[in-house]
Order: C-alpha cells, then sequence, then structure tokens
C-alpha cells in the first residue's frame, strides 16, 4: 500500500519531486564542512527581485542539509527567447560559464498562452540540460493551475537543483545522497568550481569542460 501511495504521488507532482528523504540513510553520511555553492539568475521581465530573493532563500535553506553554502554570483536582466521549453534550454546552453558562476538558471515568466495550454496535465515546470547538469530554468511565476497546485517556483528550483548536484527521479534519495557527498569531496580539493557530472556519470573539474561539451553537443 505503502509502495503504491508513493507511485501516485510521484506521478502527482510530475517533475517536483526528486524522492523521499531517507533519514536512516541521511544520518549515516558525513558530507563535511561547509562549501560554497554559486548559481547565476536570468531574470526574465515579468520576475521579481522579490520572487526570486523569495524562490533562492528556500533552496539556501534546502542545501544546508548538505553543508552547501548557496551564493548568488549575479543576477541579470533576461528576456525569455522561445514559447517552448526546449528553446528556453538552448538559448540559456549558449551562455559561457565563467567565474563566479557553477551553474546557470534562468526564471522565466508565463503568458496567457502558457496558461491556456497548461490546463490539460501534465506540464513542464522546469528543465536542466542534461549533458553537463550545469545550465537550466524554471517557471517562475504562478500564472497556470499546475504550479498553483502542485509545483511552487520554489519546490522546481530546489528539484532543478538537485539534477545540477547528479540526483536522478527515485522513491528514496539515497543514491541523491551519495552523489552530493562524491561531488562535494571531489569539489573540496580545488574549491574553485563545484563539479559537475556528465551525461556519462564523468566529474567534470573545470568550467571549460562544460563550455566544451556543450559547444559540441551544438556542432553535432
Amino acid at each position: 500500500m505503502k509502495f503504491l501511495l508513493q507511485v501516485f504521488i510521484l506521478c502527482l507532482l510530475n517533475c517536483t519531486t526528486i524522492g523521499f528523504h531517507n533519514n536512516s540513510s541521511y544520518s549515516k553520511l558525513n558530507f563535511g564542512a561547509e562549501l560554497d555553492y554559486t548559481i547565476c539568475i536570468l531574470q526574465d521581465s515579468g520576475i521579481s527581485d522579490s520572487r526570486v530573493e523569495s524562490i533562492v532563500s528556500d533552496l539556501k535553506e534546502e542545501l544546508k542539509l548538505y553543508n552547501i553554502n548557496l551564493k548568488v554570483g549575479w543576477q541579470r536582466p533576461w528576456v525569455r527567447p522561445s514559447f517552448w521549453t526546449g528553446g528556453i534550454i538552448r538559448d540559456v546552453e549558449m551562455i559561457k560559464l565563467e567565474k563566479p558562476c557553477d551553474r546557470i538558471m534562468a526564471f522565466v515568466s508565463r503568458s496567457i498562452f502558457d496558461f491556456i495550454l497548461a490546463i490539460p496535465l501534465p506540464e513542464i515546470l522546469g528543465a536542466v540540460e542534461t549533458n553537463t547538469h550545469t545550465r537550466g530554468m524554471i517557471y517562475a511565476d504562478y500564472l497556470t493551475p499546475n504550479i498553483i497546485l502542485l509545483g511552487t517556483p520554489s519546490r522546481v528550483l530546489i528539484h532543478e537543483n538537485y539534477h545540477f548536484l547528479g540526483c536522478d527521479h527515485d522513491f528514496e534519495m539515497t543514491n541523491c545522497y551519495d552523489s552530493i557527498l562524491l561531488l562535494k569531496k571531489s569539489s573540496k580539493i580545488e574549491k574553485t568550481f563545484f563539479h559537475t557530472f556528465s551525461w556519462s556519470g564523468k566529474i567534470l573539474k573545470d568550467r571549460e569542460s562544460t563550455n566544451q561539451i556543450l559547444n559540441s553537443s551544438k556542432e553535432d
């Protein structure tokens, strides 16, 4: 019965959960000393500074579970380049990852056309490119029914940042904890870039590697 309930909840929430916290597994792990992790934000017109601040504050609290200190490297105006999520992600992929950014996240606004198309469930609420797990986007307002009822922008940002940290969808977060711990241990050696996973599971240890991979994927 518990298993069926979990399946129902995961289907209901679509892409707004990375799994259920496993307190037993979590309590056995030592995430070590605090380590900085910097995201840079592309802020669509229609998304206020106060909205960004509120959403990011919830992510900061979540990352404290792993002794990760979230910082915002920069917050820049940006205009949604496409109606479709795929077009938005392709645009964000083109942005070069440079210091101080470890990840780049676009905060996207909605239009009435989004609302009309979102009436039939399910709906994409956020996404992360899977070649380097360093660029992503979330819909950061409450215009559509799914965001109002199922996935608040804060929850979506937390979810997509778990993808940034190497976590896949699962029923429990045991494997997710292991991925975060592995990246954190690897990143502590240099402390110049919060490492990430490539699509193949290889740890990428510098920003230029992510840029090269995404440039190569565009040429293919």
